[in-house]
């Protein structure tokens, strides 16, 4: 199960997804479900689906479980079963699993962090070299990347030679460090 296979509608919903916070995301899957759900059944986009109600009393049987399958399908990239309405019963239940599923496994990286990186990249590196603000620019991504280098050092893993951050570090750090090292501290 893989959104890999998605055609351009299904990229475009999973590449979407991707730059939503999880509550976006599950709020955002939930109205897809909604409105999938109320055009398969006739009622067009805003029908007034609830995310809780079940889809047999929205009146779905198993030729519209099997079109809403599809939709699904061909939106996602997934390949879903038949029996989908069935076994996920709501709007929600079925948001929830697809949320799942859109959600790549083991991933610990907060969804669109990387993608947000990687336009941030494209954007600093299209920058002519004479860029005004370069410097402030400069200032700004060391100051957050010191940050970002301090939340996982501990008190207890000082600043060492060995240590990458050492580019980061502030004047007491660096002076800490040779003082250390000459055995003066």
């Amino acid at each position: 199960r893989t959104a890999a296979g998605a055609d351009s509608a299904g990229g475009s919903l999973v590449r979407r997804l991707a730059g939503l916070a999880p509550a976006q995301r599950g709020e955002t899957l939930r109205e897809f479900v909604r409105r999938e759900a109320a055009s398969v059944l006739g009622y067009g986009e805003e029908a007034p689906l609830e995310a809780d109600q079940a889809f047999r009393d929205l009146g779905f049987d198993s030729l519209t479980a099997v079109e809403l399958r599809n939709r699904v399908n061909r939106a996602t990239g997934l390949r879903l079963p038949v029996t989908l309405v069935f076994d996920f019963p709501t709007p929600r239940a079925l948001a929830e699993r697809l949320d799942t599923d859109l959600t790549p496994a083991g991933s610990g990286t907060p969804s669109g962090l990387d993608e947000a990186l990687d336009r941030l990249e494209e954007q600093l590196t299209a920058l002519h070299e004479d860029f005004p603000e370069r410097d402030r620019i400069t200032s700004r991504l060391r100051s957050l990347t010191r940050r970002w280098a301090d939340r996982r050092r501990t008190p207890a893993q000082p600043l060492t030679e060995d240590n990458s951050d050492i580019e980061l570090a502030d004047d007491e750090e660096i002076f800490d460090l040779i003082d250390r090292e000459l055995g003066t501290a």
